[in-house]
């Protein structure tokens, strides 16, 4: 007499299931301007010192924002920007693995229509910027700015590289001054594997 067990069958290879990974989401910036300026570089190409960093004078939330011409060293009586400037202050991001990046911030400008500018850009190397901008007043109002690579092809540009940056730009020509540009609640997230 012969004892035999149930019989089972023993796959030859593990059966197919299709698992969708989840895309983890990264916190690249998150700023109001409360803490300093750590994720910031900065250069001035015009001919004015003027140029970003942190103010009391406007702020969307919170006590600070980052202001277009805050080395005025009289900002408080004088609250204007200068003559023949080009200040950039930007943040480098590395969206190696990126899917998708997303930008939001809130500003306020109020500069020479048609001489005078207030950009945010994007590269993917650091060294070539695409811009977007504003060019004077948004009338006392914060505006919200959103920009996602899904439909903005300057940020669609920046995916993958381990060298992509973020920059705000304040640029102006010889003449007619005003407040310029305040930047606050910043957020820059990317999507990845």
């Amino acid at each position: 007499v012969s004892a035999r067990g149930p019989r089972c069958l023993i796959p030859t290879r593990p059966p197919s299931i299709r698992v969708r990974q989840p895309q983890a989401v990264y916190g690249l910036l998150n700023d109001g301007f409360e803490n300093g300026t750590g994720n910031w570089s900065f250069a001035e190409y015009g001919f004015s010192p003027v140029g970003w960093d942190p103010t009391t004078l406007e702020s969307k939330r919170g006590d600070y924002s980052f202001y277009s011409a805050a080395y005025n060293n009289d900002e408080y009586s004088y609250p204007f920007y200068e003559d023949d400037m080009e200040s950039w202050a930007w943040t480098d991001m590395d969206l190696q693995g990126a899917r998708r990046v997303q930008v939001r911030f809130q500003f306020k400008n109020d500069s020479e229509f048609g001489y005078d500018y207030f950009l945010w850009c994007a590269s993917a190397d650091g060294f070539f910027y695409d811009c977007e901008g504003h060019t004077g007043s948004t009338n006392g109002k914060w505006r919200l700015v959103t920009m996602d690579s899904r439909n903005n092809a300057i940020l669609a540009n920046t995916l993958g590289s381990p060298f992509a940056s973020y920059a705000f730009i304040f640029y102006t020509d010889g003449s007619i001054v005003d407040r310029g540009a305040f930047v606050d609640v910043m957020r820059i997230r990317a999507w990845g594997p």
